[in-house]
């Protein structure tokens, strides 16, 4: 008897030794997988103020700068609509699932002051015209419903909105899949003497839109502008190209003087090689043949 004690004393030991290695495992293999789920999902948490406000446009300092989870915008009380906004785009997040379009418009309550309506837009004449594109945010609910805040909200011509906007916005997504991550900044241009439209908000209705986008990863550092009447185009996308320091002065923004370093933006922003930023043929016709029709 006492053999068989002291094996089963062993045996027990063991078994203890076992469950312990055993218990070690599991939880450094939850950590291990936490950890990766975590590293998978840095393209789609909440960007804060502090991660992104090194890539916001300079120049005007009379805007209401609002930060949501995923973009941020600068507000303009005189025009009633955002004068810039900016965000990241990963292409992992433009590569779909998407979720379904949420179509909530409605008033942002991170505006001081107030923003446009949703019924402002009623019997306008105007589209309303996104800034954030909701296909840059259909990653998740969260990220696709922020867009249809009034304050990322612009009137837009029709053939303008549903042509060459959306065009450039199916190129950008197109870009960001082949460039992994690039920054965007986009926003109206309000010229003199533009008509206003709105009930109870007054809006300035721009005479053009502008769209930056930055990609600052090897091996290719680039960057790109564009400048658009708002208004149906026939012209190709390349029509509208141009560098950013052309849309600087257009715009009287300084855009990623906080984000790059003096030399590379002053390189980088002074050229603009459109075989880096390959168009669509496809797309153009189908601009010109349907979409400017719808």
């Amino acid at each position: 008897m006492a053999k068989f004690r002291r094996a089963h004393t062993r045996q027990s030991a063991n078994s203890s030794r076992i469950v312990v290695v055993a218990i070690v495992g599991a939880i450094i293999l939850i950590g291990i997988g936490l950890a990766l789920k975590k590293m998978g999902k840095v393209a789609d948490e909440q960007v804060t103020f502090e991660s992104t406000r090194h890539y916001f446009p300079e120049g005007k300092n009379d805007l209401d700068v609002v930060q949501h989870e995923y973009y941020a915008l600068g507000y303009d009380e005189d025009k009633e609509g955002a004068a810039w906004v900016a965000y990241e785009l990963f292409g992992k997040n433009v590569s779909g699932p998407w979720v379904k379009r949420t179509d909530d418009f409605r008033n942002d309550p991170k505006v001081p002051g107030g923003s446009a309506s949703n019924a402002d837009f009623k019997g306008n004449g105007y589209d309303r015209g996104h800034l954030v594109p909701a296909g840059d945010m259909a990653f998740n609910e969260t990220a696709m419903s922020e867009t249809f805040f009034m304050s990322n909200i612009s009137p837009q011509e029709r053939a303008f909105n549903h042509g060459v906007w959306r065009e450039l916005e199916e190129l950008v997504r197109d870009w960001a899949k082949s460039n992994s991550r690039m920054v965007v900044v986009s926003g109206p241009i309000w010229e003199d003497n533009q008509p206003v439209v709105g009930k109870a908000t007054k809006m300035v209705v721009p005479d053009a839109y502008f769209k930056v986008l930055l990609d600052i990863d090897l091996p290719e550092q680039k960057a790109i502008g564009f400048v658009i009447p708002n208004s149906r185009q026939t012209e190709r996308l390349d029509a509208f190209a141009m560098s950013v320091d052309e849309v600087e002065a257009k715009t009287g923004f300084d855009f990623f003087s906080k984000y790059i370093e003096p030399s590379l933006q002053e390189k980088i922003e002074s050229e603009m090689d459109l075989s880096l930023w390959p168009l669509n043929e496809k797309k153009y016709r189908i601009r010109v043949e349907r979409w400017n029709k719808e």
